[in-house]
């Protein structure tokens, strides 16, 4: 998907392959993943893509891991808002859980 997207000259589809490769090697290198994460935000954040609450929850997560709390938290909130703008009630929950967390 990647190399299509890439051939493809379309950035949206483009930001989402950054997000599914992120994804899909997060358990083996968050340093990498946290790279491709970094990719897909500038893409999707132009076109307010469906995947930027998961998206900023990811970056959320990783920095959680790698004991930096400020980012942890920035990404964690902006995850909040975007679900909250959205409505996407599970993800409301899910964000103010792991806002508790980042600062325990």
């Amino acid at each position: 998907m990647l190399e299509i997207s890439k051939t493809a000259k379309n950035d949206r589809q483009l930001g989402r392959a950054y997000y599914l490769k992120g994804k899909a090697i997060g358990s083996s290198s968050n340093t990498n993943a946290l790279d491709y994460f970094k990719k897909a935000l500038v893409l999707l954040e132009k076109y307010n893509d469906d995947l930027l609450g998961d998206l900023y929850f990811e970056e959320a997560n990783i920095y959680t891991q790698f004991s930096e709390f400020p980012d942890a938290l920035k990404f964690a909130l902006k995850s909040l808002e975007y679900n909250k703008i959205n409505g996407i009630d599970r993800n409301i929950q899910r964000d103010m859980s792991f806002i508790g967390y980042i600062y325990d």
